[in-house]
């Protein structure tokens, strides 16, 4: 058992290589081909997850964070990403349960902020979006795209010197 993790970290590390050069389908079978040999392999499935959610492939990503978080519930950043699949299907109610989740279990996870600002601006819940990019742009404050969705929530408030103000910050950085 100790060799087959040895492998699969071997593997791991091979298609996290993969997807930083763009390569998301040699990194997909990698871990597919992990998953044959390890069906609970936490990691695979999760960068599984990932894959998908950056193929936009929503429903197939949320079956691969589902089955990550039936072995591990405490990673913050599966149930964050499970919240941007279940946005990418509208499921809003279910995207916030989920990102809510993942800040009880870490308060600071700067993707969950920004995740739920995002969720939150969807369902015109603009006044408590703005809460979470102000904590998202406290952790990350060199991050223009923080500072811009800031100034778009600032828009969607009608507050426009603030978004002014923002746009700037963000016109900074970039």
């Amino acid at each position: 058992k100790e060799r087959i993790q040895n492998i699969n970290q071997a593997d791991l590390s091979n298609a996290l290589l993969l997807i930083n050069k763009g390569d998301s389908k040699g990194a997909k079978d990698i871990c597919l081909k992990i998953l044959e040999k390890e069906p609970k392999s936490f990691d695979a499935l999760q960068l599984l997850g990932t894959i998908f959610l950056q193929q936009e492939k929503f429903l197939t990503a949320i079956d691969f964070f589902e089955k990550a978080l039936k072995i591990n519930q405490l990673e913050a950043i599966v149930w964050s990403n499970r919240a941007l699949a279940l946005m990418g299907i509208n499921k809003l109610e279910e995207a916030l349960t989920s990102v809510n989740r993942a800040l009880e279990i870490n308060a600071q996870s700067s993707d969950a902020c920004y995740n739920k600002a995002n969720i939150l601006s969807k369902m015109g819940r603009f006044n408590e979006a703005l809460v979470f990019i102000e904590s998202y742009l406290k952790i990350n404050p060199q991050q223009y795209l923080g500072w811009s969705f800031k100034a778009k929530i600032h828009i969607a408030l009608k507050q426009l010197d603030p978004a002014i103000s923002s746009y700037r910050q963000a016109l900074l950085l970039e």
